[in-house]
């Protein structure tokens, strides 16, 4: 299985870090319930926590993706959602303006 490639990268890094499943859940900005399932091989975190883990255990993200049977993101397909994310915060903040300039008139 995929999670117990995931579950041994994960052990044997934090081993050579020095770090402990607290300290890993801290880090990563999860549970160590959490941590331990995936160390466990009883589940795989999900996809978007996958670069705080790389990060925190000081790999490649590609192969933290790799270990825990992901796909690694397509950067155009990223910029794309991001993007869209973008624009759809433009919108939410004209909102914002409209609805305050509504409620300045309504004070006077």
């Amino acid at each position: 299985m995929r999670s117990d490639l995931l579950g041994q990268l994960i052990s044997a890094r934090m081993a050579a870090l020095g770090l402990n499943q607290s300290q890993l859940a801290k880090l990563v900005g999860t549970s160590s319930t959490s941590t331990h399932k995936w160390i466990r091989g009883g589940t795989r975190p999900q996809y978007e926590i996958i670069p705080r883990i790389a990060s925190a255990l000081r790999l490649p993200l590609d192969e933290v993706y790799a270990a825990a049977g992901y796909k690694e993101p397509d950067p155009a397909a990223l910029l794309g959602e991001l993007d869209a994310y973008i624009a759809e915060g433009e919108v939410m903040l004209g909102r914002m303006k409209e609805l305050r300039w509504t409620v300045l008139e309504q004070l006077g």
